[in-house]
């Protein structure tokens, strides 16, 4: 039976076919999409487009207004996208271009001003996406994902997936949920070198962390998988923000270590 999701998602697959035409060369799924833990109140619908070449303005404009009109069908965080040219996965260049960037986000800036447009930039965090989409991603349409993405070179992942969590022990008490879960995952990588989604690295640091440090996972672990969302005390934030400095810790010394290495 097709789900309320499934059709979303097909609605935003003919968005992008009709948009891109021939130009497209496929769109693939990743994030908790792909990973079994997506939850419509606090998850997005996390998609990279890939095409031959550079995409009007205008397109990008119908591609905008046209996610904006299916807002109320989309879970709460909505669809992140980005469109990159096939040119620079393979080789794979980074930090990696991109065309074009949408996400729930910045969506008062498109509401309020029709030429607002992320574009023609670069993003640290596609080296990230490409990995799981290497690893664990779905094609939508288009060509098979081996044929399109190279390896993304582990220095260059590793740098995303810093550049997501550096600041996070003055910065996790804003968002305890993902900041606990992705410190964890990040973790998960460097210990085991599995690419993991935010459950997954909760689970895991469960088994491998002291029990000292077991209550902020519980608690994002369940919160998570609940989609609910978490405003810690003054008591947990002291909780939380030493969590963050001695996860960080230890992935600095494995970064370090796995940088020297090389």
């Amino acid at each position: 039976m097709v789900g309320k999701l499934d059709i979303t998602i097909m609605k935003i697959n003919r968005i992008i076919e009709d948009a891109l035409g021939e130009n497209l060369v496929g769109h693939y799924l990743h994030g908790s999409l792909v990973m079994g833990c997506f939850h419509p109140d606090t998850s997005d619908i996390d998609l990279l487009v890939v095409v031959k070449e550079d995409v009007p303005f205008k397109t990008k404009q119908e591609l905008t207004e046209q996610f904006l009109m299916i807002d109320n069908e989309l879970p709460a965080k909505g669809v992140e996208l980005s469109i990159v040219l096939k040119d620079v996965l393979d080789p794979f260049q980074y930090p990696t271009p991109y065309l074009y960037h949408f996400s729930n986000m910045h969506k008062e800036n498109y509401l309020s001003d029709p030429t607002f447009m992320l574009e023609h930039d670069v993003d640290p965090d596609l080296a990230a996406h490409i990995t799981v989409i290497n690893k664990r991603g779905v094609v939508l349409s288009g060509l098979e994902i081996n044929s399109v993405f190279s390896e993304v070179p582990e220095e260059h992942y590793l740098d995303s997936i810093w550049y997501d969590i550096e600041d996070m022990e003055s910065s996790i008490t804003e968002n305890p949920i993902y900041a606990t879960l992705n410190l964890c995952r990040v973790l998960y990588y460097l210990e085991e070198q599995q690419v993991s989604s935010k459950k997954e690295g909760g689970e895991w640091a469960l088994t491998k962390l002291p029990p000292s440090l077991h209550m902020p996972i519980k608690n994002a672990l369940s919160l998570y998988e609940n989609g609910q969302q978490w405003t810690p005390t003054s008591e947990e934030e002291q909780m939380l923000q030493q969590f963050a400095q001695i996860l960080l810790n230890k992935i600095k010394k494995l970064r370090q270590n796995r940088i020297i290495s090389k």
